[in-house]
């Protein structure tokens, strides 16, 4: 079985695209930014609206964006097939934004979740014990959240155990999600993946270390160090 969803009444794996967006900065006390995207344009997923102002963060999915606002509100554009940018009607106070290939979460200020868009594999059916949430991350067909206590709550499609935890794992900052695998980064500035790793995108360099941030792609993996340089390791294709 493998996870897929519904793009154009199609059942399709990964369109073959790339969407990039970046955040500008403004001249702003408050650090407000604007969003400029570009590539893959399909869906319109890189059509920012010419009425956005007042950004804080930006998130792109399989063929649609989601940009949050400083007053705690979201605005998505791009595919809807899967209803993955019909924003609920009461969200307020958000505080970050992540999206799947065809879902979307909100991560709200008083930790709790909220998700919409494709569930096919229960990648939106949050789990009771996701309380007092610190980070939100959507993969593939798959959902993680980093909790205030350092631990991890992981749902969704499973086939490559991506959402299978390692035993004993705690002293989450930060959580990230491939197509099919997943990476956290521990206090201490290590990493931990699991996952499918067909292209050694779990596969941690060993003398990795001092991360402040980690990403995933497809089929890649990239960290970011503490003085600034970058390590990349899985597919280069």
């Amino acid at each position: 079985m493998r996870c897929e969803a519904s793009v154009g009444g199609l059942m399709v794996k990964r369109l073959a695209c790339v969407v990039v967006a970046v955040l500008a900065s403004e001249a702003s006390a408050q650090g407000l930014m604007t969003v400029k995207a570009w590539g893959y344009n399909s869906s319109g997923q890189c059509n920012t609206p010419l009425e956005l102002t007042d950004v804080t963060q930006v998130a792109c999915g399989g063929n649609h964006t989601y940009a949050l606002k400083h007053d705690g509100t979201l605005v998505g554009w791009g595919y809807n097939g899967n209803g993955e940018i019909n924003t609920p009607s009461d969200l307020c106070g958000v505080i970050q934004v992540a999206c799947g290939f065809a879902h979307t979460y909100a991560l709200k200020n008083d930790g709790t979740l909220t998700g919409w868009g494709f569930n096919g594999y229960g990648e939106t059916d949050t789990p009771i014990s996701a309380i007092g949430v610190s980070q939100v991350a959507c993969g593939y067909c798959d959902t993680y959240a980093v909790k205030n206590d350092g631990t991890l709550v992981g749902w969704g499609y499973n086939y490559y155990g991506q959402i299978r935890t390692p035993n004993n794992l705690t002293g989450i900052t930060q959580v990230a999600c491939g197509d099919y695998h997943t990476y956290a980064l521990k206090n201490n500035g290590t990493l931990v993946g699991w996952g499918r790793n067909n292209y050694g995108q779990a596969n941690t360099p060993g003398y990795l270390t001092s991360v402040t941030q980690v990403a995933c792609g497809d089929y890649h993996t990239y960290a970011l160090k503490n003085d600034g340089t970058l390590v990349v390791w899985g597919s280069g294709s």
